[in-house]
């Protein structure tokens, strides 16, 4: 399920929560969204979302993105983005 929240003419909320039970079975493994979008200008904008699953079983995964969007027309936008995951899993980070 996801929502959002215009909190003024360029701030825009969005969230989620979902999950997901793996095709070979075992359990509901919850996820959740949050990110916050500003419109730079007309067409461009930047993002920074916080997201991840609670494994069961496993690890929790937690990461942060931070993005630029560029609405190309009303059926296109361009995204270019990076994150890293926050979770200390094995003792490695992973970036992409």
């Amino acid at each position: 399920m996801n929502f959002s929240n215009s909190l003024s003419e360029k701030l825009v909320l969005g969230y989620g929560v979902g999950g997901f039970i793996p095709a070979s079975g075992g359990t509901f493994d919850p996820e959740y969204s949050v990110v916050g979008s500003y419109t730079l200008e007309q067409n461009w904008s930047v993002f920074l979302e916080l997201h991840g699953v609670f494994k069961g079983g496993t690890k929790n995964s937690h990461n942060v993105d931070l993005g630029f969007a560029d609405l190309a027309n009303n059926s296109l936008q361009l995204d270019v983005s990076t994150g890293v995951d926050i979770t200390t899993n094995n003792g490695d980070t992973d970036v992409f």
